[in-house]
């Protein structure tokens, strides 16, 4: 197993201001997660809440898919880059599969922390595993 370091960078209270204030709660948060499912071709999107109980600091909820996938390449350069405007970034509105790409503001990634302090991926791409983690 390889082991290297993604590095997300980002200045100030970027996450705090714009995972936060606008994916504030579940519903907004998860949405979020599902269109970066739509934009990355995923024909199944699962997720999954625990409903039977309130809901506790140490419970998890997963969105899962069957996208395209990352590398660790695409990871780092791709999808850690803060502000990336996919759209404008690859010169096409559209995905392989034909959709419309979704995501313009390169923040959808930061979802998550409107609901969690802990953001896991992972994603597989060409047979490889890249499996990280994000801590506000």
């Amino acid at each position: 197993m390889i082991k290297r370091q993604l590095i997300m960078e980002y200045q100030g209270s970027l996450v705090k201001h714009l995972g936060l204030s606008m994916y504030g709660g579940p519903v907004p948060a998860i949405a979020e997660l599902i269109a970066n499912s739509w934009d990355a071709d995923a024909r199944k999107v699962s997720v999954g809440i625990p409903f039977d109980k309130p809901l506790q600091s140490n419970d998890s909820i997963s969105v899962s898919d069957d996208g395209i996938g990352m590398t660790w390449e695409d990871c780092q350069k791709l999808y850690l880059q803060i502000g990336r405007d996919r759209r404008a970034d690859a010169g096409k509105q559209l995905t392989k599969r034909g959709r419309r790409i979704m995501g313009r503001k390169g923040i959808g990634k930061l979802a998550g922390f409107g609901i969690a302090h802990t953001v896991e991926v992972k994603t597989v791409k060409d047979g490889h595993l890249t499996h990280f983690s994000m801590d506000f």
